[in-house]
């Protein structure tokens, strides 16, 4: 018998969602985005760009001026309607995690269970064995490291098998190796659990390892929702290609080849779909890892930066133009700051063209 394949379902829909805060007017500004079933999606972007105004809207803890907000089909927000947080079975994962300082890790967990509720030891042992705290269960949050108790905030807020999970800055409180191995940590640990996820963070990284799907938001705008790897090397505009990672625009002009442009580092391939009016001035978007630099008496450029980053050097290298790129290279071949260097573009992908942006007077 050939099973039937279901489409995915959508657990999350925001349609138009404005929260417009006076006199400073940041929030969030007709923002429309779609999350599916068992999806991660990293909201990212910088301080006040309205990530966490979103965040509280789809909670309930912020009524939007405009806009609809619909929870597995499910309208929660708009067309006169307004659910009570406790009501739209969302969870939420706070920044601080939250966590009672005078209970165990089992009762932190149980706190987000009904007393009455089903089989309850039988879910708190499962949420337990899901995060990998079993051997902790009767310690306290001080007891506990800070991957630990960020384990337990997650697993209190899937106690009730929310529809949907929030994430606020969930990363943002510990050291940088920590926080990197907890990432993957927590990413397996949500996919384990099948939940639909919207996680909100400063961080371009957290946002790429973690993300199923990105939104990178500016200004209250969605800018961009995509695969991270789309995003990342095929950025719409330049906000989203700068907030990314490292990025420098260097001038390009059209050849012969369609697909491929000419600039001061020599030829790219660009993707057809990015070229812009051929008549118009351009510039070509080159990352650090996309240049290859070498020690040249008679280059293009020389060194007038360099930043020892542990396995790699961060070259910042003038053009002959004025223009100045960054690059990488091994720390086991140093070039002095002041030393001619070729410069030349190796990426192995087609490399995303802007117009470029006009020149303001003195």
């Amino acid at each position: 018998m050939t099973s039937i394949e279901h489409p995915p379902r959508r657990m999350l829909r925001c349609v138009g969602v404005t929260k417009q805060y006076y006199p400073s007017g940041a929030g969030a500004h007709d923002v429309s985005l779609e999350v599916m079933e068992g999806q991660i999606l990293a909201l990212v972007g910088p301080s006040g760009c309205g990530k966490t105004t979103l965040l509280r809207a789809i909670a309930g803890l912020e009524s939007p001026d405009e806009g609809t907000i619909e929870v597995d089909g499910k309208t929660v927000t708009g067309r006169g309607v307004f659910v009570q947080p406790e009501f739209r079975s969302v969870g939420f994962v706070f920044q601080d995690y939250a966590l009672f300082p005078h209970m165990t890790v089992e009762s932190n967990i149980a706190y987000g269970l009904p007393r009455n509720a089903p089989n309850r030891e039988q879910r708190i042992d499962e949420l337990l064995d899901l995060v990998n705290l079993s051997d902790r269960r009767n310690r306290r949050p001080h007891e506990l490291s800070g991957g630990e108790r960020q384990r337990v905030a997650l697993a209190r807020a899937l106690a009730p098998s929310p529809k949907i999970l929030l994430m606020d800055e969930p990363f943002s409180n510990l050291d940088p190796n920590l926080s990197a191995r907890l990432q993957l940590e927590v990413r397996e640990i949500l996919h384990e659990a099948g939940i639909t996820v919207v996680f909100v963070t400063h961080d371009q990284e957290a946002a790429l390892s973690m993300g199923d799907v990105i939104a990178v938001m500016d200004r209250g705008r969605i800018q961009q929702v995509g695969v991270p790897d789309m995003a990342f090397h095929r950025p719409v505009n330049r906000f989203v290609a700068a907030f990314l990672g490292e990025a420098d625009f260097i001038p390009a002009e059209p050849t012969a080849v369609e697909s491929r442009v000419l600039t001061e580092l020599g030829e790219a391939e660009v993707s057809g779909a990015l070229m812009v009016d051929d008549k118009a001035d351009m510039d070509l978007m080159v990352r650090p890892e996309d240049l290859t630099i070498s020690a040249d008496d008679i280059g293009n450029g020389r060194v007038v930066g360099r930043i020892f980053s542990g396995a790699f050097y961060d070259y910042s290298v003038e053009l002959d133009s004025g223009v100045v790129c960054r690059a990488m290279a091994s720390h086991a071949n140093t070039i002095d700051i002041g030393a001619r260097v070729s410069l030349r573009i190796t990426a192995g992908h087609p490399l995303p063209v802007f117009p470029r942006e006009p020149t303001l007077s003195p």
